[in-house]
């Protein structure tokens, strides 16, 4: 049960839940390995990473019923900015494709949820994907293409 009554059925809150486990386990990865960069570079990294782990445990609460779905994570938005090559290499290399579409559960999120909670169901996960996105992937994708997903365009 969530905040006002709101349910998020059972098979839906255990694949957000999944979904929520393995960005968290790669970006936990990225920061376990933020020793190995120079110092500005590990406190650039430590920001973004932080920002995005708010922006994760936020979204747990939510399935947790702690938050009100539609209520939005006090995001900083504080991206990496022209990565090093040894900082996109750790990005890359323990995040993969950070920030791609979880179809499979925006697909059953429009099938199980009512409209009134689907549209703040899914601005839980685009809130997610956005933190993803613009702390950790933008600058790697767009600064080293051979990073990116196919189809990503630099321009």
């Amino acid at each position: 049960m969530t905040p006002r009554g709101q349910t998020i059925p059972d098979d839906l809150r255990e694949a957000a839940g999944r979904w929520l486990d393995d960005l968290e386990q790669k970006v936990s990865a990225i920061q376990s390995n933020a020793n190995r960069l120079p110092e500005a570079d590990a406190h650039m990294l430590a920001e973004a990473t932080d920002d995005t782990m708010n922006t994760l445990r936020f979204a747990r609460a939510i399935l947790a019923g702690e938050v009100a779905l539609g209520q939005r994570p006090d995001s900083r938005w504080v991206p990496v900015k022209q990565p090093s090559p040894a900082l996109a290499a750790i990005i890359h290399s323990n995040g993969g494709h950070l920030g791609g579409t979880p179809h499979d559960l925006v697909e059953l999120a429009k099938a199980s949820l009512p409209e009134e909670q689907r549209r703040p169901f899914l601005l839980m996960i685009a809130d997610v994907l956005g933190s993803v996105f613009t702390n950790l992937s933008r600058a790697v994708w767009d600064d080293y293409p051979e990073y990116a997903p196919p189809g990503w365009d630099t321009n």
